[in-house]
């Protein structure tokens, strides 16, 4: 069977009777079926009211943050795992866990003579802020796989160390009288932030408002502790977690550091490595889980994972571009 596949506002699918986009930039009518694979707003368009009339897939806490963020996300229908979807009487489509942050997810499309995986933003390292770690979708015939850091200058190393090391810079910034801040996105960096704090110390934590919202979305699932050490006055507080750097909050000096994990490679200014992607070598392990026969690289380093992946693993593999590749198995 004969597909094409392409990265242009998305990640185009296309079927000869069939077309699906992976996280898209742009809704357009010609397109049968869109899928988010999670709530960061470089994988899902800015909301209109007019989206109601396409098909929109998501999970229920990816749609929620959506909401969270925009005020309403009515345009998005649900997609849960454990619950394929049939459409057009033979493609199923299925949901599994990413890791990436909370709702995250990648899909599966199946029509019994293709075998096809897109993992979206991919995390299969240690995390306390999601409810579920990153599945394996074995034997796929491709597999599209995020490559944001898919080059050998990244590696991580041990998570727990990074926390401790997080743990430790802050409690000596106050020491120092200065209000400590940890920089990370609004939705699943912070809440990984707030998580690490809540589980592991005592220390009172004033999430930036934006943050707040979207720790709301997280305790209705069921990840309370990013609540645990909140105070509601900055006086009180002892770490700022927002998403952006900050100087002086209230009054106080502060003191910020970022949490990314390009900070391997001297980007973001003074932080640690902690991040909601899979490192180089976490990615080459996650491929080999998936035993696929064709891998696909996108986002980031993709033609550095790609030649990693034909050279190291022997398995085909190549970079998306604009430009359709025509796939035949």
């Amino acid at each position: 069977m004969d597909v094409r596949l392409r990265y242009m506002d998305g990640i185009e699918l296309e079927f000869q009777d069939f077309k699906i986009v992976f996280d898209p930039l742009k809704l357009k009518k010609d397109v049968d079926l869109y899928l988010i694979s999670h709530a960061h707003s470089d994988h899902y368009p800015t909301p209109k009211s007019s989206y109601i009339s396409f098909e929109v897939y998501s999970s229920p806490e990816t749609r929620d943050i959506i909401a969270a963020r925009h005020g309403a996300a009515g345009w998005i229908k649900e997609i849960c795992m454990g619950k394929p979807i049939l459409f057009k009487d033979r493609y199923h489509v299925s949901a599994y866990p990413s890791g990436h942050m909370l709702g995250s997810r990648g899909f599966v499309i199946d029509n019994g003579d293709l075998r096809i995986a897109y993992t979206g933003d991919l995390n299969n390292r240690p995390s306390l802020s999601t409810l579920y770690d990153a599945a394996v979708p074995e034997d796929v015939d491709i597999l599209i796989i995020e490559a944001t850091y898919g080059h050998p200058n990244f590696r991580f190393g041990n998570s727990q160390q990074i926390w401790m090391e997080m743990i430790r810079w802050t409690a000596s910034t106050v020491e120092n009288g200065i209000l400590a801040c940890i920089k990370g996105y609004m939705a699943g960096k912070s809440q990984e932030v707030e998580a690490i704090f809540g589980l592991l110390t005592n220390i009172p934590i004033y999430p930036h408002p934006t943050v707040y919202r979207v720790n709301r979305v997280y305790a209705k699932y069921g990840v309370s502790h990013v609540m645990k050490n909140l105070v509601s006055d900055v006086k009180e507080a002892k770490l700022l977690v927002s998403p952006v750097q900050l100087k002086r909050w209230a009054g106080r000096k502060v003191l910020t550091a970022s949490a990314t994990g390009r900070i391997l490679i001297d980007e973001g200014g003074f932080g640690f490595p902690l991040s909601s992607h899979a490192d180089y070598p976490s990615l080459l392990r996650y491929i080999v889980s998936c035993r696929p026969k064709h891998v696909y690289t996108v986002f980031g380093y993709s033609e550095s994972l790609a030649y990693a992946v034909n050279k190291k693993l022997k398995i085909p593999a190549n970079p998306l571009t604009e430009h359709f590749s025509e796939i035949s198995l």
